[in-house]
């Protein structure tokens, strides 16, 4: 049965464990910051001075080029010359790809070596970080194996909860059938259990809510129909009052036709 001592002491060394990894993953962010800005001023590894050399010498031989050019031509046209230059640089670089590549990695080399100490600079802080880093992971691991901590349970989350178990009282050990392992592990199937739940309910609502919108489309296709059958209903009478009018019409036209005749037969008698 472990004592109360034991358990405290327990918790001191989960308590040393979450600080020493919140304490390596703000080094960590260190070394990726210092990581990026050291690639800001650090030429690829394709890109060595030689390759500089020939991009400079190209430049040059385009500069003597456009002297010559411009002594034949007679020309002061600055934009002849930015052309002259470019495909010179172009033709060193294998295309527009290449000519990128051969600026990007040219500013990175001078800015970061000729102009300025910034390459070491940052080489240096990177290098410092990385020990630094090293240095908390290897701390930080000696204090989990004091506890014998299984590598699936060396992140902030679990050792945090292991700490909350053992203070609050709802374990009293790490391992065994009562311990803060298994507890963790319940507790990690009822979260995974209720986000499935909650998806499944939102999957449920996601149907209702269709369901909800084919029912309002039904009844909104229906009193269309309804509507239409009503146009069409009143449309079909007022063509029969049309017709029945036509008739009478037709029949009080024969009428007065067969007078004007019985008329015209009195007449001509």
């Amino acid at each position: 049965m472990m004592t109360t001592t034991n358990r405290n002491e327990m918790i001191r060394t989960l308590h040393t464990a979450v600080n020493q990894y919140d304490t390596a993953a703000d080094i960590s962010k260190r070394v990726r910051g210092c990581r990026y800005m050291l690639n800001q001023y650090t030429p690829d590894k394709d890109f060595t001075l030689i390759y500089l050399l020939m991009t400079v010498g190209w430049i040059a031989a385009g500069w003597i080029v456009l002297i010559i050019f411009s002594n034949v031509i007679e020309t002061n046209n600055m934009f002849v010359y930015m052309l002259v230059l470019i495909f010179f640089i172009y033709a060193n670089c294998k295309g527009i790809a290449g000519l990128w590549h051969c600026l990007k990695n040219t500013k990175k080399f001078v800015f970061g070596s000729v102009l300025s100490n910034k390459h070491d600079m940052y080489t240096d802080a990177y290098r410092e970080a990385s020990d630094e880093y090293d240095q908390a992971c290897e701390a930080f691991t000696r204090t989990c194996d004091t506890l014998s901590i299984p590598s699936q349970y060396r992140n902030q989350q679990a050792l945090m909860k292991f700490t909350n178990y053992l203070s609050t009282g709802r374990a009293f050990t790490l391992e065994g059938p009562g311990g803060a392992y298994n507890l963790y592990e319940q507790e990690m199937r009822m979260d995974a259990l209720n986000g499935q739940m909650h998806s499944i309910n939102g999957e449920v609502a996601a149907v209702q809510q269709n369901q909800k919108n084919l029912n309002q489309s039904v009844r909104s296709l229906r009193t269309d129909m309804n509507n239409q059958a009503a146009s069409f209903s009143a449309k079909v009478s007022d063509i029969s009052r049309t017709a029945g009018e036509t008739r009478d019409y037709a029949k009080s036209a024969g009428e007065d036709i067969r007078r004007i005749r019985e008329l015209a037969d009195r007449a001509a008698r």
